[in-house]
């Protein structure tokens, strides 16, 4: 390996002596507001960075030869920057591993690639159902992420620096269609990172390849499938003529950022000139990398389109089960190491408030088949945008009771004096809101816990897999109140040979353990709702809790699942959501029963 500095081949002659010092005093005439001789570091710096990425993926490769390109006009050839791809000198993966040791200056490469030295180095990248793009920088440059991420590799000898982001990513191609959140089981997938745990999780045999080898996995049969970036780097790989099926989105990598590795004492020993030019460069490798990534991506995919690649979207049941996972890995992790669950209480708050901005602020529009439209799809036909308005849906809080609670309170006022209030939970929150609830309504209006059990979606490995979610049910009243027996839909037994015949045809009335399928994902009562209730269930606590003409009010209402039950058995219905999608279904799903639609900014205050 060559030395890290030489010094400047011009070197400053004095009485027959040269100086070749790393620094040359130059004197200078007097300059206003200066005093004494300036100072100039002329030390000439070589350094070789290995890339995790191979030379022909001009983006997130380039974002490389970018950095060497400013960095050297900068100084003027002075600070020199040799790039090497993928397995040119380091080994496929293995990049950071180089500069933590010194064997090289500087890594490009993502940090999941190296979750085995710490889970923490995931936030450096991404994670799934994690930040967009604009979201990833804005937590690193302004909200204290990377000092966060800087202080994990620290450990490890480097010191990060974001060098681009390649926006959202696409799901990956497949060899065959995935049409359920079953298809994944055994299926045998290069994926990285966090999103390779979740998968795996999912029954995913997961890998991680570099590039360069991932387009013969698939071709030869290791692999079935491969995830990538998108479609202007898939389809320089190649991966259409061995795989057709293009699924999307890509839930695991929403905006991962991919970053310059550092060795730190080669970094200390910059002058602080050439570190600042380090930084600018940086900063204008990681602005090319999107900015290619958004202007390329659109005219690759008309391409694949052209060359008979299908474009597959994910299931609504795999994107659930992708997420109930993906958001307990990160608890589990969390649980385990006290450093990552720092970093990781930081970045979900940011989510949080991050999240709830970006629903509010975003732009909704529809799109809709118009032969005089100015949009031109894949196939030729023509489209029209129309903005809608805008919507959003924030369903995490770090303090989740506190955002609840007034709720609770409005509700029970509201509640008649023989009604019934009924909060369906997962057992994060149960335990707590029902304390809660006992000191709002008193402990003897408690009625019940009924837990609603289902046998689908993932499987964890780590722990006994959660199948259930809590309703409380509590009265207004504990001594008024509707309960309607005989109203009950009777269950088939479990044991029919140990009761009679008639028994067995009249059927038993439930207990407080209801089996209930969650929605089929291909059934016809999908809406397409993330977090669609089933009808079976809202129909059970309606009949039983309620009278004909009883009004049914669900301030959380979604889909609309307890508008259809109440409507279908007489009952009047009051629905209420924020989010405009939740709205739209809403408003489709009940059009048999011709609701009054309401906005709520124009709706006065409630009549006493």
């Amino acid at each position: 390996m060559p030395p890290r500095h030489l010094p400047d081949r011009r070197t400053l002659l004095k009485g027959g002596l040269a100086a070749t010092a790393a620094g040359a005093i130059v004197a200078c005439e007097p300059c206003e507001g200066v005093t004494g001789p300036a100072v100039h570091s002329r030390r000439r710096v070589r350094w070789r960075l290995a890339s995790s990425f191979p030379s022909s993926l001009d983006t997130i490769y380039g974002a490389a030869t970018v950095l060497k390109e400013r960095v050297e006009a900068m100084t003027e050839g002075r600070f020199e920057i040799e790039v090497y791809e993928s397995g040119e000198l380091v080994q496929g993966l293995k990049e950071m591993n180089a500069a933590q040791s010194g064997a090289v200056e500087v890594a490009q490469t993502a940090g999941y690639y190296n979750l085995g030295k710490s889970p923490a180095l995931a936030f450096d990248t991404c994670v799934p159902f994690g930040l967009n793009a604009r979201q990833q920088s804005a937590w690193l440059h302004e909200a204290g992420g990377l000092e966060l991420v800087r202080k994990a590799y620290a450990d490890f000898n480097v010191i990060s620096f974001p060098c681009g982001n390649t926006g959202a990513q696409m799901g990956g191609w497949f060899k065959k269609r995935v049409t359920s959140l079953g298809d994944l089981r055994g299926l045998r997938m290069r994926i990285p990172g966090m999103g390779g745990k979740a998968m795996a999780e999912l029954g995913v045999s997961v890998q991680n390849l570099p590039g360069s080898e991932v387009y013969q996995a698939l071709e030869t049969g290791v692999i079935d499938a491969t995830d990538w970036v998108g479609p202007y780097d898939d389809e320089k790989l190649g991966f259409y003529q061995v795989a057709k099926q293009y699924h999307y989105p890509g839930w695991w990598e929403p905006g991962p950022s991919l970053s310059f590795l550092v060795n730190l004492d080669a970094w200390n020993d910059l002058s602080s000139g050439d570190q600042a030019v380090f930084r600018a460069a940086s900063d204008a490798a990681a602005q090319s990398m999107m900015n290619r990534y958004d202007a390329k991506n659109p005219a690759a995919l008309q391409r694949l389109v052209a060359n008979g690649v299908q474009l597959v979207p994910f299931s609504a049941d795999l994107i659930a089960g992708a997420q109930e996972a993906s958001e307990q890995l990160l608890r589990d992790e969390a649980a385990k190491d006290k450093d990552y669950a720092a970093l990781f209480q930081h970045w979900r708050a940011f989510r949080t408030d991050s999240f709830a901005w970006f629903g509010t602020a975003r732009v909704r529009t529809k799109t809709t088949l118009d032969p005089k439209g100015e949009r031109i799809g894949f196939t030729g036909a023509r489209y029209t945008n129309k903005v809608v308005g805008c919507s959003g849906f924030a369903d995490t809080f770090d303090d989740y009771l506190g955002f609840l609670g007034p709720r609770l309170e409005e509700l029970r006022r509201v509640l008649t004096p023989t009604g019934s209030l009924f909060v369906h939970l997962d057992a994060n929150e149960v335990h707590y809101v029902k304390v809660f609830l006992d000191g709002l309504f008193g402990r003897d209006c408690f009625q019940n816990e009924i837990v609603w059990a289902y046998d689908y979606g993932a499987r964890s490995k780590k722990r006994w897999s959660a199948k259930h979610d809590s309703i409380l049910w509590y009265t207004r009243d504990p001594k008024r109140y509707h309960f309607d027996f005989e109203a009950m839909d009777r269950i088939p037994y479990m044991a029919p040979k140990l009761v009679s015949q008639e028994k067995v045809e009249r059927g038993k009335t439930p207990t407080d353990v209801w089996w209930h399928t969650i929605v089929a994902p291909q059934g016809k009562e999908r809406t397409g709702y993330p977090t669609q209730k089933p009808l079976g269930v809202l129909e059970r606590i309606v009949k039983v809790h309620s009278r004909e003409g009883d009004l049914v009010l669900d301030p959380f209402a979604g889909s609309g699942t307890t508008g259809e039950a109440a409507a279908k058995h007489g009952r009047h219905f009051l629905l209420i959501d924020s989010a405009a999608d939740a709205v739209d279904v809403m408003r489709k799903r009940l059009e048999p029963y011709a609701p009054t639609v309401l906005d709520g900014d124009t709706v006065g205050p409630a009549a006493s």
